[in-house]
């Protein structure tokens, strides 16, 4: 069995019957109670939140739009950016690159708030 980074067991030619079933039940017991610190997983830089109020309207179709711009260092095509609603549900919402650094949020429910995160 291979530890890799952050605890997670990686069977190898031979490992079968329980050892292999252990390290399945391990490695589910670790991606439920992970939480991105760096530690037990990678981390994840919440940057800040999308507020309400600073949505503008886009392009006449019920959908709404504000700039964001990223964390020194990085650059959009090279950091994963994903977004939570206030509730701590995951958010799918359109990105639009608009300069290296720089990218549109689009969503069509502008009321709610986000959290941003980076990695």
């Amino acid at each position: 069995m291979i530890n890799l980074q952050y605890g997670y067991k990686k069977p190898q030619d031979g490992d079968t019957g329980d050892s292999f079933f252990q390290a399945l039940a391990a490695n589910w017991d670790r991606m439920s109670t992970h939480d991105h610190d760096g530690i037990n997983s990678a981390p994840l830089i919440a940057v800040g939140t999308l507020v309400p109020l600073s949505f503008a309207p886009f392009g006449g179709e019920g959908l709404y739009v504000q700039e964001l711009t990223l964390p020194a260092g990085r650059v959009f095509d090279t950091t994963q950016i994903w977004f939570r609603s206030s509730n701590g549900n995951a958010a799918l919402l359109d990105v639009e690159k608009t300069a290296t650094n720089k990218f549109n949020v689009i969503t069509n429910q502008p009321n709610e708030q986000y959290t941003v995160f980076y990695r």
